[in-house]
């Protein structure tokens, strides 16, 4: 059996309330709005009617302003549900959101965790094997000049199965492949002037014992 109209209304306004229950009652709600209007309209038109005897003209008008008054009530209970379903499609979206927000940030916060744990160590090993080419090319050419050869192929040309001099085959145009050692790492600490000027690759200059070529004898 169906729920009377003001238990439906009563929950509507409740917590719990779904949006569609609640456009289901509104559509009922406006359903029994035109009906009472019409019936309002034809009552005050029967009330005025010169054929209508005094009696029944009284009687239709008492009925006609129940009917409109009526019909005003359920405009403005339709008036506070269709205000509901805002607030419910709001409370809705809001509860969408923060359930979005919360597992962006749950990523967010899982890859920060590991860009603390594995960067660092990460960023060193690439430092490593960038300084091991750069080795590897310096004793490859100082191998090389000694003998009047032709350098060796690179280790990193080797690894990458492209062509030594760096370069697509003929066919792609002339086409540089950038290499690994021309690689930019920054610092991972970030909260200082001195964190962000500081590169772990390439190294200052100064301290890069294969620059231009230049060997910096081993410590004794």
């Amino acid at each position: 059996m169906p729920k009377p109209t003001d238990d439906r209304i009563a929950a509507a306004l409740g917590h719990g309330a779904r949006i569609t229950d609640v456009n289901s009652l509104i559509a009922d709600m406006r359903a029994e709005h035109a009906k009472a209007s019409a019936e309002a309209i034809r009552l005050e038109a029967l009330s005025v009617a010169v054929s209508t005897p005094e009696p029944e003209a009284d009687a239709a008008a008492d009925a006609a302003s129940i009917e409109l008054r009526r019909a005003t009530r359920l405009a403005a209970k339709i008036e506070q549900l269709e205000a509901r379903v805002r607030e419910l499609e709001e409370s809705n979206r809001s509860k969408a959101r923060e359930a979005a927000f919360d597992r962006v940030r749950e990523t967010r916060d899982k890859l920060a965790a590991d860009l603390v744990e594995q960067w660092p160590d990460l960023s060193g090993k690439m430092v490593t094997l960038l300084e091991r080419i750069k080795a590897s090319d310096a004793e490859a050419e100082d191998v090389a000049r000694q003998f009047g050869v032709s350098p060796m192929r690179s280790a990193e040309s080797i690894a990458r199965n492209c062509l030594d001099n760096f370069m697509l085959p003929q066919g792609y145009g002339p086409v540089w492949i950038p290499r690994l050692t021309d690689s930019v790492i920054v610092n991972f600490a970030a909260a200082t002037a001195e964190d962000v000027e500081y590169r772990l690759w390439p190294k200052p200059k100064h301290l890069d014992p294969h620059f231009y070529g230049y060997r910096v004898s081993p410590a004794r």
